[in-house]
């Protein structure tokens, strides 16, 4: 079956309502500042952790991790299974941030 632009138009923005609504969440959330920590990592610094392609990717999906952390409250121990789970990279970018830093020591 086939959408109407109104109806695809609809879609669209129930789904772009969801991304700023979780967004909202994460940065409320009990990691905010881990995540704005995250976030605000130049190249320079990610490349003298850890340099390489993979650590974009590996970072990203830290960023991702944190921020599902903090919109949904997990426990300090649940995040820091998770950043493990990510592997050495990950935890040693991890690791330059002082909240993130400070639960997996």
């Amino acid at each position: 079956m086939t959408m109407t632009r109104e109806e695809a138009l609809k879609q669209q923005q129930d789904e772009l309502d969801g991304i700023m609504k979780d967004t909202r969440s994460a940065f409320k959330g009990a990691y905010a500042e881990a995540l704005k920590g995250l976030l605000g990592l130049s190249q320079e610094a990610l490349d003298a952790i850890t340099p390489g392609v993979t650590s974009a990717v590996e970072y990203s999906q830290l960023i991702d991790v944190v921020k599902d952390a903090s919109a949904r409250n997990l426990s300090t121990a649940e995040l820091a299974t998770r950043i493990k789970a990510l592997g050495s990279t990950a935890i040693s970018i991890a690791k330059s941030v002082a909240p993130l830093a400070a639960l997996l020591a």
